[in-house]
């Protein structure tokens, strides 16, 4: 560490992404630039508790563009920036918006040019449609028979579908289904599945799980119904159903891989569900029967919202990040890390941390306004 700290060695960012360091940004902040890394713990504190952690990757991060390209902070250039995601998808670096939260600090900081964009994703809008085996790629699938089965299937289907259809389906063979299948039950390379494993995965897949950080700090596991679970298990369906037609016509091709599905008809009837949403919708209908008399009352509220919506966005688009938004009484401060586009301007929440979109609700706000011709 002292060899790399030193600017002796600089090791290739692959190997640096497949290793743990975690001393390395403090090392890299005593050895070779404390004032760089200084601002970044600054700019960290200006934010809410619960960024902690993502400041420490995101410190991390940079510290590894030192450590790989030499310099300082101020010597990060987003073409660096660029080649560390990119690496990170190539040794599958796991993380989420963690992955490309040291972007956004090191563009708080002003050390990219003024026209840099906003978020990192941005450099990926040029890159064109993925091919297909790199669409199957994005997930590790172990056994390579069944990845390029998924491949095939893919191939065989892709002139009946468009590109976002496709990558939908790979997402769901390769990631949904196939990787999960080998976790629960690592070595397997048959479609045929036992009991056990399609009982684990179907269990696994209705549910969502994600890792957030609470106001506290603390890394908590978040679970939530899976609301399409019933679309994944159409298209697995429709995966092992497709394979049983074709080995009919071409058994030398498809025949080796026809087996039962693992998915029953009845598990995606969707009966249940349009009646669960329909009374949702009655109960919505019968809540708000009471106010619709109060027309003036309704556009009123609607007009006020829509102005303190607009106040408010336009606050937060004078202020820098970091600092609390005027006209909020400190409840409110502008977003260091937005998580979208940057087109879009998030806030935060003083008390909790919890990021508000204030775009989408300006947004929103206009086009419940109602017409003019209410307004008397």
């Amino acid at each position: 560490m002292m060899l790399i700290c030193g600017d002796v060695i600089r090791p290739g960012l692959p190997w640096m992404l497949t290793r743990r360091h975690r001393h390395l940004a403090a090392a890299m902040e005593q050895i070779r630039d404390p004032d760089g890394f200084a601002r970044l713990r600054r700019l960290a504190d200006a934010g809410p508790a619960g960024s902690a952690l993502d400041a420490r990757i995101a410190a991390s991060r940079a510290a590894t563009l030192l450590a790989c390209k030499g310099g300082l902070v101020t010597d990060i250039t987003g073409g660096d920036c660029v080649e560390l995601a990119d690496t990170q998808r190539l040794v599958h670096v796991r993380g989420g918006q963690k992955k490309v939260d040291f972007y956004l600090r090191l563009r708080a900081l002003g050390i990219f040019p003024e026209d840099a964009p906003h978020t990192i994703r941005a450099f990926g809008l040029a890159v064109g449609q993925v091919s297909i085996e790199e669409s199957v790629d994005r997930y590790p699938l172990r056994c390579r028979p069944v990845r390029d089965l998924v491949v095939d299937y893919l191939r065989e289907r892709q002139p009946s579908l468009d590109f976002a259809s496709i990558n939908t389906v790979s997402r769901t063979l390769a990631g949904l289904f196939w990787a999960r299948i080998e976790a629960l039950s690592p070595g397997i390379d048959t479609l045929r599945l036992p009991l056990e494993t399609i009982r684990a995965w179907k269990e696994d897949l209705s549910m969502k799980k994600r890792i957030t950080t609470n106001a506290a700090g603390e890394q908590i596991e978040i679970s939530s119904p899976r609301i399409n679970a019933k679309d994944e298990l159409l298209r697995v369906r429709a995966f092992y159903l497709d394979i049983a037609h074709w080995a009919v016509d071409d058994p030398g091709r498809w025949a080796p891989w026809a087996v039962p599905c693992p998915v029953r008809d009845a598990e995606i009837g969707r009966v249940k569900e349009l009646k669960h949403r329909k009374a949702g919708m009655d109960q919505r209908t019968r809540e708000r029967l009471p106010v619709l008399p109060v027309l003036p009352v309704l556009v009123r509220t609607a007009h006020e919202r829509r102005l303190i919506s607009e106040r408010r966005l336009r606050a937060a688009q004078d202020t820098r990040p970091g600092e609390p938004i005027p006209g909020t009484d400190g409840a409110l401060r502008r977003a260091i890390a937005p998580t979208s586009i940057g087109r879009h301007v998030w806030a935060e929440d003083t008390a909790t941390g919890k990021r508000r979109n204030l775009s989408y609700e300006d947004e929103e706000a206009f086009w419940s306004f109602p017409p003019s011709k209410f307004c008397g």
